[in-house]
This record gives structure tokens, C-alpha cells and sequence, in this order.
């Protein structure tokens, strides 16, 4: 790949700052800048990945990196604007790929009894949940509650929001090839996807940190 005129833009997760891809490697050789997250205008997820677009230069050939909640807004974004590639960690490309549960409460509103302040709180529900808890993963456990801890809540609660009501909406469609899923089989927030073209054996939904050294060579190949 040509990295003169490329820029890889990366999305992080749910709320979360730029420090979760601090152990990627492409970030030592190839230009990249890390989306920022910004107040909503729009509580609807494919408009909101449509306000966060004024961060990146279209001028350039751009790939797009996001995990989770990311994953989903560069997908929808890829959408609207050239991209060469789209890589996907721990995500999903369409609604129907989310866990039928959050589809539901989306339909029932269950966001509106989510506890606000809750939502930058760790604990020990979430170290299993992301499959972090056990003495294996201290360090990333710790990682983990640092992320959470310095999430905007406000924000947060507004993701959540747009996960739970995410719908297709009829719109220009990339090449399937462009797009490039990477997903942990022991992810239980977000259950790998059919059709995911890498798969990390018990990786789970923070395997960004706890399996770095496949996903960068994952990532080497599609970028190759």
C-alpha cells in the first residue's frame, strides 16, 4: 500500500478515547488520525457518522478502522464517501447482525431506564462481559476500567440510543470485498458475524488489547 497518500482513520468504542488502539503497530509506519468524538446533533446513527465526516480529508484515499459502536459508524459512513478499505474490529455491518435482545429493547425503549451515571462505572460484570476477568488479564482488565472510567456517560447513553434504534436506510453500497471483519468466537456482547473473513479463536469483545498481535497481523495482510 502507498501510504504517501493515504490516511487511516480511526474510530474507537462505545465512548471510549483513542488509548484502546495504543498497541496497534500501523500507527509507528502509516498516517492515521483518531475520530473524536463530538455532541450528537442527531440521535441517529447514520447521521451522527455523517457530522463525525467533517474530521476526515476527502482529497486523500482514506481507510477507515472502527471498533465496536466505530465499526458500526464506518460502516455507515463508508456509505456516503470513497473509501479504499474498511476494517471492522469486534463489529457488525448491519442492524440485523446485532443480538436479536438489543433489537428489542430498542423497540421497547429500554435506553430511557438506563442509569446515566452508571455508564462510566467499572465492575466486574463488564471485566467478563469483555472478556477480560480472570488473573490472565489483569493488565487489560485495568486498561478496561480506565476506558470506562473516562468515558462521557452523557455520551454514552446517546450511543446506546443509536445502537438500539440503528435501521437500514437505503443508500449507495460499497463493494463487499472493501469491507473487512475481524472478530474474537468468545465475543459476547457482540457475537461474531457470518461471513467474517478473520476470525481470533476465544477472542473476545476487548481482544483489541488482549489478542493484539493477531489482529495487527490481520490488519498487516489487508493492508498489504
Amino acid at each position: 500500500m502507498n501510504t504517501n497518500d493515504t490516511i487511516i482513520y480511526l474510530f474507537s468504542g462505545l465512548g471510549a478515547d483513542k488509548s484502546v488502539f495504543d498497541e496497534l503497530s500501523l500507527l509507528k509506519t502509516i498516517k492515521h488520525k483518531f475520530i473524536e468524538w463530538k455532541k450528537p446533533k442527531s440521535e441517529v446513527l447514520q447521521e451522527y457518522a455523517l457530522q463525525l465526516s467533517s474530521q476526515i480529508d476527502t482529497t486523500k484515499k482514506v481507510i477507515l478502522i472502527g471498533i465496536s459502536f466505530g465499526g458500526m459508524l464506518a460502516v455507515s459512513l463508508s456509505k456516503h464517501i470513497r473509501t479504499e478499505k474498511v476494517i471492522l474490529i469486534s463489529s457488525v455491518t448491519q442492524p440485523k447482525e446485532l443480538p436479536f435482545l438489543y433489537r428489542t429493547l430498542g423497540k421497547l425503549k429500554f435506553y430511557i431506564f438506563i442509569p446515566t451515571f452508571l455508564l462510566n462505572k467499572p465492575n466486574k460484570l463488564l471485566s467478563f462481559a469483555f472478556g477480560v476477568n480472570g488473573k490472565v488479564y489483569k493488565k487489560e482488565q485495568q486498561k478496561l476500567y480506565e476506558i470506562i472510567k473516562n468515558t462521557n456517560p452523557k455520551l454514552a447513553k446517546s450511543f446506546i440510543k443509536m445502537i438500539m434504534n440503528w435501521k437500514d436506510k437505503p443508500t449507495r453500497q460499497n463493494k463487499p470485498s472493501s469491507i473487512f471483519k475481524i472478530h474474537g468466537t468468545n465475543d459476547w456482547i457482540l457475537p461474531a458475524p457470518q461471513n467474517c473473513q478473520f476470525l481470533i479463536q476465544n477472542g473476545g469483545h476487548f481482544m483489541i488489547l488482549t489478542d493484539t498481535k493477531e489482529i495487527n497481523e490481520h490488519i498487516e495482510k489487508i493492508l498489504d
